[in-house]
Formats: C-alpha cells, structure tokens, sequence
C-alpha cells in the first residue's frame, strides 16, 4: 500500500504542476484551441497529440475520457515523445484508463527518463527502490535520482539524502545526506526541513546549531507541519535558537493543536490550565488533554489520570483516572507508575497487591521519580511487600525529599 501511495503522490503532484490541467480546471482553454489540436494531432504532430491526451484527462472542452486519453498518448509516444510516455508510465501505474500494469508502467517511465525526462527519471528511480514493477535496485536507484536531483526535482534530492542517511544501497554519508536535503529543502521539500532541524538540534552531520534548527523549524512550521509547529513553540518558550517569546510559543502549539498533533495539543492544553498567554479555562483544558490523550500522547494520559483519580481540576473519577494512569504505565511513564502502585499499595480503586505494588513503584523510582521515591520508601517504612527496613527506606525518602515532596521530609523526621 505504502508503495501504491507513494507513486499516486508523485503523479498527483505532476498533473497539479502541468500548466494545462491548471488551464483546464479553471477551463481557461478555448474551443478554438481545442479544433487546432485537433487538426494538429491527426496530421500526426507528437506534441499535438500528447497535448490533447491531456485535454482528454483533464475533461477540458470535451467530456472526460482516459480510454481516449490513452489513445492519444500512445500515438504521440510511438513518436517518441517523452511527455506522453511519462504519461503512460503513470497511466499504467495507476490504472487510469488501462488495466494497472507495474511492469508497463516502468517501460515508459525508462523511455522518458532516457530522453531526460526529469519526472521519469524519478519515477523509475521510486520503482528500483521499491521493487515496484523491477527487481529492487539500489544502484539504478541511486543513478535515476541523481539525474533526477541534477535537473533540480526536490523530491529526488530528497530521496538521495534519505538514502545517504541510512546507507541504503550507497555508504553511510550524514554529511552527503545534509547536502541533499538542503537543495530538497530549498525546492520546498517539507520533510527535509524537518530533517535539517532535527540535524541541527542533535548534531547529526553537523555540528549543533540551535539557530540553524529553529530556521529550518519555521519554514517547516509555515509549510504546514504540525510537528515542527509544536517543536517551534518549544523554542520560543525556551528562547533556543530564538528570542524567548512566550506569545510565540503559544500561537504555534495551537497551530499544531488544530492540525491534530498530540504534543501541541497537550501543550495547549496546559496553557489554558494556568492560563499562559490565553484567558484561563479549565473546560478548554480538559478538552485539549483529552485530544491529546486519545491520541497516547502519554504526557497527556499521565496528566488525566492524576486529574481524574484524585480530583484535581476535574470531578473526581477513580475509574477513569485508573484507565488513564494504566495507559501511561504501560507506555512507561514514571509518574503513572508511581500512581498506579500506590493504587495497589492501598487499594484505592483496585485490589491490594504489594507485590504489583512494588514492582511499579521500583520501576518509577529507578527512573528518578519522586513519588516512586517515596511510596517505596513508604513500604519499606510499614514493611509491607518487602521486609521493614529502615535504613532502605530513608534511603528513597530522602531521594523525595530532595525533590520537595514534603511528605518524605515528614516521615523521615519520624524515622529519625
């Protein structure tokens, strides 16, 4: 499926690129234009004759017909005309007005790549690399891309850096992968900004440049991904890579939030909680979190099911705040592991078991969490799953503490 997807993407973003299907969808091509084409086409001009394949595609001053599309094509591509056999290649890639036919559809791609076809060239490069139609490739993988990225097609540059990136066919080269990804990126490429930025942010070819980062953040924030939609809001909220803008940070995490992105959503979310940078709401809140948390964006789970089980900032819910922290548990999030082992330490919604109990609470404590610090301190105070031990317990006690949790610094003042 990935592969058919893939290939209709492509021939989308060809036919929106052609100049005449643009013509046609606004029907700005006149009768007069048609006859001529005609006249010229059955005359046996090539031209004529791949021009109005495409006029039969589009539905433009006739009805709609890819059997006669086809038709056209074909004649014009006996002319050797690389347009029209671009055309069929994804005519047959497609299925559109033929039986689908892969191995067709690489024929013509070769025909058009060979006479410089930049789009055929890509397209047979995508058919080596997949094994779409051929034998998997990755040496005329490699030769077809190249021909194609030379001639300035972004989603070729793309594709070779990807493939430097992970050595795929061609020795691991991040350096080589950054180089591509740049033309790609400033041929519009979204996904290759997104590469840059994180390239930047961790140093991955190229040294760590939190300004480099946030550039490539932005043009791929105002290109439309969520994704760095929310890791901009990041950056303005921490002032890295740009000038600390909280207002900033704000404006792109709903961006996100309104586009789906789970991260975004949880961070607007928690804007409106305390109410930063947006007029405070609990009910709005409550509505991002959700969205994000129906999406396991774990922060999110962790978050309502503290909310839920003890009441804070919502009506309280053991049952549902118990289905949200075992969410987060299972993804391993500390807290939720903390919480969810204090459950079955006391058996506040669930059955006791200390030993489900301690096994959570060790699990979170492991990781640094201070309330997994303290419920195992706790245990090992009352001696209930493990044996009492004083000495163990103000151990993890005072790991609490040190993080602020009041609670252990009471208990160890017992202790003492």
């Amino acid at each position: 499926m990935k592969k058919v997807i893939c290939i209709l993407v492509i021939f989308i973003s060809l036919l929106c690129s052609n100049n005449l299907i643009v013509q046609a969808q606004d029907n700005q091509i006149s009768n007069e234009t048609f006859k001529n084409l005609c006249i010229k086409a059955e005359k046996g001009n090539s031209t004529a004759q791949f021009m109005l394949g495409l006029t039969y595609a589009s539905g433009t001053g006739v009805t709609q017909n890819n059997e006669e599309a086809i038709r056209w094509w074909k004649l014009s591509a006996e002319q050797e005309n690389p347009g029209a056999e671009l055309y069929l290649g994804i005519a047959y890639g497609s299925g559109m007005g033929v039986i689908k036919d892969e191995v067709e559809a690489d024929k013509w791609y070769t025909k058009a790549a060979e006479k410089n076809s930049k789009i055929g060239q890509l397209m047979i490069a995508t058919a080596y690399s997949q094994g779409i139609g051929v034998a998997k490739n990755n040496e005329q993988a490699m030769f077809w891309y190249r021909k194609a990225a030379d001639q300035g097609v972004g989603e070729a540059q793309a594709r070779l850096g990807e493939l430097y990136a992970t050595g795929e066919g061609v020795e691991e080269d991040l350096q080589g992968a950054i180089r591509w990804w740049k033309l790609a990126a400033n041929n519009g490429v979204t996904r290759t900004q997104v590469y840059l930025a994180n390239s930047y942010a961790l140093g991955k070819g190229v040294e760590v440049d939190p300004i480099e980062s946030a550039k490539w953040q932005q043009l791929a924030a105002d290109g439309g991904d969520r994704r760095m939609q929310t890791q901009l809001g990041f950056s303005y909220y921490e002032g890295k890579g740009v000038e600390k803008n909280d207002e900033q940070a704000v404006k792109w995490w709903s961006k996100a939030a309104n586009q789906g992105e789970p991260l975004g959503q949880y961070m607007i979310g928690k804007a409106y909680l305390s109410g930063f940078c947006v007029v405070k709401n609990g009910d709005e809140a409550l509505k991002w979190i959700n969205k994000a948390a129906e999406q396991d964006e774990v922060m999110a789970q962790s978050w309502l099911g503290f909310t839920y089980y003890f009441g804070r900032g919502a009506e309280r819910n053991i049952e549902e705040g118990l289905k949200w922290i075992y969410k987060a548990a299972e993804k391993g999030d500390p807290t939720s592991q903390a919480l969810l082992g204090n459950a079955y330490y006391t058996g506040h919604g669930l059955i006791k078991d200390y030993s489900k109990a301690i096994t959570l609470c060790r699990l979170s404590a492991d990781q640094g969490n201070r309330f997994g610090e303290l419920f195992l301190g706790v245990a090992y105070y009352e001696g209930n799953g493990v044996e009492k031990n004083t000495v163990e317990a103000s151990k993890w006690l005072k790991k609490a503490a040190n993080q602020g949790l009041e609670d252990a610094k009471r208990l160890l003042q017992k202790i003492k």
